[in-house]
């Protein structure tokens, strides 16, 4: 006798056979990411260095640490690529207090552990070009003394602002 159109399986017994789908439903999909999150142990303060750091160093761990703290990126990780970056530009720094030529595998292992912290990632430059287009090119009137002179593909259009 049927069982009233109740023939679900469960997603064990579809995991187990090869049919099993993840739902849709935005509520299914948040328990999949949340069950990707690793929740590890935080700090609340910039942890001393395990590292014996000279000043230098020690002021660039206690920056960079102080920093994650702050984004609330300082895990566990973070903290050791910081102590590591500390390291390198404390080599970095006595070397060049030496007199001595700094490698470039230095100042490319500083570049790439500081991309690791991915600090201020979400920041907007400041200054460069911003309200450069409200103040008068000085230089405007060259190009236009020169213009007889440039090849045809650098005149440009008599339209274009200068």
């Amino acid at each position: 006798m049927p069982s009233g159109g109740n023939n679900r399986k469960s997603d064990d017994e579809r995991r187990a056979s090869g049919s099993y789908r993840p739902s849709t439903s935005s509520a299914a999909r948040d328990r999949r990411i949340a069950d990707n999150i690793y929740a590890g142990p935080g700090f609340r303060d910039v942890p001393d260095p395990e590292y014996p750091l000279g000043d230098f160093g020690q002021r660039k761990y206690f920056e960079l640490a102080g920093r994650l703290l702050a984004e609330g990126k300082l895990s566990r990780a973070m903290r050791d690529t910081a102590e590591q970056v500390a390291i390198l530009s404390e080599i970095q720094h006595q070397r060049m207090a030496c007199g001595e030529r700094v490698p470039a595998y230095l100042t490319r292992d500083i570049s790439r552990h500081l991309a690791m912290l991915k600090l201020a990632e979400d920041t907007t430059p400041i200054g460069g070009n911003v309200g450069a287009r409200a103040q008068e090119n000085p230089f405007r009137f060259c190009g236009a003394l020169l213009a007889p002179f440039a090849p045809r593909g650098l005149r440009g259009s008599p339209a274009a602002p200068a």
